[in-house]
């Protein structure tokens, strides 16, 4: 289903488009959105698949459609705050640094695409480029200024816990599937809360685990006492 839709519906609707395109004296654009650094999707390997391609497709378009009016581009989005990015990585405090550093949500990375988007359409010469949101050297800034992101959107020093509503996310992705699971509830832990020895947490995929492991518990103390001493 997945690559269907995500790969031969992208190449279907890219032919379809060329062709009605060609058709106009004014020609016009074709942008498909790409995966922005090709990494690992543990739980979804054909949603990952069907993105890695998306740089051969642009250049074999480039060349096929050479001579004509139509342009085809590549859109890499980066790394967005939505639920199939999160999916596999409640858990992982390591994941969370990442996406407390990179990650912003949908509504932003649309507002700084649109307008480039915009103005490649505008050019009726351009074809073959890659509108990023976030370049190389703007990805190694922000690494480098790490720790003005500290805890910006998951609460490392409490386990990961969502700074924001993670239960949104859910709702959107869920909307219109019948079939689809209720929206999960994010935890409300602190570290004044009571450590059993239950060793029950999330796959991963369903949100925000409701109880954690014991080395969450373990990391959670530590990150607790650490900022305690620091204060």
């Amino acid at each position: 289903r997945v690559m269907n839709m995500n790969l031969l519906g992208l190449l279907y609707g890219t032919q379809t488009a060329s062709l009605i395109m060609r058709s106009q004296n004014q020609g016009g654009h074709i942008f498909n959105v790409e995966a922005s650094d090709n990494a690992p999707t543990p739980q979804f390997a054909a949603y990952g698949a069907s993105k890695a391609s998306m740089p051969q497709i642009l250049k074999t378009l480039v060349v096929e459609l050479q001579g004509t009016k139509v342009g085809v581009h590549n859109i890499a989005p980066g790394l967005a705050l939505t639920a199939l990015q999160l999916a596999g990585h409640w858990t992982d405090l390591d994941s969370l640094r990442v996406f407390n550093i990179l990650a912003e949500k949908p509504e932003t990375i649309a507002k700084s695409l649109v307008p480039q988007i915009r103005r490649t359409a505008c050019s009726r010469s351009s074809t073959g480029s890659t509108i990023r949101y976030m370049s190389q050297s703007h990805v190694l800034w922000r690494c480098m200024t790490s720790g003005w992101r500290v805890n910006r959107w998951f609460d490392i020093w409490n386990g990961g816990l969502p700074a924001f509503n993670a239960s949104a996310l859910f709702g959107e992705s869920c909307a219109g599937d019948e079939e689809a699971p209720a929206p999960p509830t994010p935890p409300q832990l602190s570290v004044e809360d009571d450590f059993g020895d239950e060793e029950e947490q999330g796959d991963g995929c369903d949100g925000p685990p409701k109880k954690w492991s014991t080395w969450q518990r373990r990391r959670i103390k530590t990150h607790y006492l650490r900022s305690s001493q620091r204060r």
